[in-house]
């Protein structure tokens, strides 16, 4: 995402990376960038695009800032922070993208949307900005929650979009790895973790689909 957004905008970007943890962040969106620690280069910014990087000191391999090199010859940046900084963290700031790796807390949603209002390119002919763009990627298997309220089953307002992937949509898997995939999920989880569809309420008591107790 950071990368098709550096071609969007017409200059230089800042940019915010977050997941739950530092942990989690550094696995999975980090790596996703950047590749492996120690092995820059194997995700989706080349070598050639990264610039200097200054790591966290509290977690072994993870990044806190990164430069990348921008097509119009300057240098965006790219910072990570997770979700159980608390909302303080996010605050300040003006960005032209936020990434949310997994669900995070409203009260970070609102703050990371906040963020975004005075980002964005100019538009052509007044003094405003577009404003930014906030990507939120996860499986939503805490239910219906405030957050995917704001896209499920329908995005809320037009600025907001949903892509729905499911697991058939993944075409490295063959059909009988998908059956298996599916069963190994406990029964209540299978329908948020391979069709991304949202439990009803908060949350389950007890680990049944609803589909077995209700008409």
């Amino acid at each position: 995402p950071v990368w098709w957004e550096g071609r969007r905008f017409n200059r230089p970007t800042q940019v915010w990376v977050s997941g739950n943890s530092n942990e989690t962040t550094r696995d999975v969106p980090q790596k996703m960038l950047f590749g492996p620690p120690g092995e820059l280069g194997l995700g989706m910014l080349p070598t050639s695009t990264i610039g200097r990087i200054i790591n966290s000191r509290g977690t072994s391999g993870y990044i806190d800032t990164a430069k990348i090199k921008h097509v119009s010859g300057g240098w965006s940046t790219i910072r990570f922070k997770s979700f159980e900084l608390g909302r303080e963290k996010f605050q300040g700031a003006t960005n032209d993208v936020q990434w949310l790796d997994e669900e995070c807390p409203e009260d970070i949603y609102v703050e990371a949307y906040t963020r975004l209002n005075n980002g964005g390119d100019i538009i052509p002919g007044t003094r405003h900005r577009e404003g930014g763009i906030l990507l939120l990627t996860a499986t939503p298997l805490m239910g219906m929650t405030e957050v995917v309220e704001k896209f499920y089953p329908e995005p809320i307002d037009k600025q907001k979009a949903l892509v729905n992937m499911t697991i058939h949509d993944v075409f490295h898997y063959s059909e009988e790895q998908r059956e298996a995939i599916i069963a190994s999920y406990p029964e209540h989880e299978r329908l948020a973790r391979s069709e991304g569809i949202p439990a009803l309420g908060s949350g389950r008591v007890f680990p049944v689909s609803k589909a077995s107790v209700a008409v």
